[in-house]
């Protein structure tokens, strides 16, 4: 090579192959390929710093989520098929496989045991913080295992909170609007956080629940 060969401009790169020509259609793959991994990746990260960065998040988003991943998985997938001749075809099962397995697990609702609507705090400790959350499950401790004083109250435990929400229909309609709704913005989710409040607000608390806890072992 001779010296002057190092200055020269390099040669402009060759066009295309034109529209509709078999190496113009495996470019067009192989942009798709690389635009669903880019898209993949940016998802994967979103739902990495829900954990790692402790962001806010609904159980809504994350199926939602998961869902375009999947989708741009089996878009890769198709892709690379078209590419190769079909020579990864069983890329096709495992994907599916993968993506009903983790879809499954987060469609899962955990099942509440039926349970009292209420519980005075004396009869509760730490083994019931499923149950009872864990500020009255620390009373309920304080009280039964240190033995010292604590005021008088009660819990409205898991279950009373599960049967509301199936009596009336909330679960299905609070579904619906987290679906779409992005965490990070303050603004919607306060305004999500007022309107979903009044709703609850205006159900109908259960007859049975009303009257435990208008008990008198529990009011006086």
């Amino acid at each position: 090579m001779r010296f002057q060969d190092l200055f020269k401009k390099p040669r402009s790169p060759e066009p295309l192959p034109v529209e509709g020509g078999i190496l113009h259609r495996k470019y067009e793959r192989f942009k798709g390929i690389l635009a669903s991994n880019n898209t993949a990746l940016s998802i994967i990260a979103d739902l990495a710093h829900m954990v790692y960065q402790e962001r806010p998040f609904s159980l809504a988003h994350v199926l939602k989520q998961s869902r375009l991943l999947i989708r741009e998985v089996f878009s890769m997938v198709e892709d690379l098929n078209a590419l190769t001749g079909t020579r990864y075809e069983d890329l096709f099962d495992i994907a599916e496989a993968i993506s009903e397995a983790i879809l499954s697990e987060l469609r899962k609702k955990k099942r509440i045991e039926e349970s009292a609507l209420v519980l005075p705090l004396e009869r509760l400790s730490l083994e019931d913080v499923e149950e009872v959350g864990g500020k009255a499950a620390n009373l309920g401790e304080i009280y039964n295992r240190a033995r010292l004083p604590v005021p008088p109250g009660f819990a409205v435990t898991a279950y009373a909170c599960h049967h509301f929400l199936e009596e009336n229909h909330l679960v299905e309609k609070i579904e619906e609007k987290l679906g779409d709704l992005d965490v990070n913005d303050t603004e919607k989710l306060t305004t999500f956080a007022l309107v979903d409040a009044g709703v609850v607000t205006c159900s109908t608390v259960l007859t049975v629940a009303a009257e435990r806890l208008t008990a008198p072992e529990l009011t006086e």
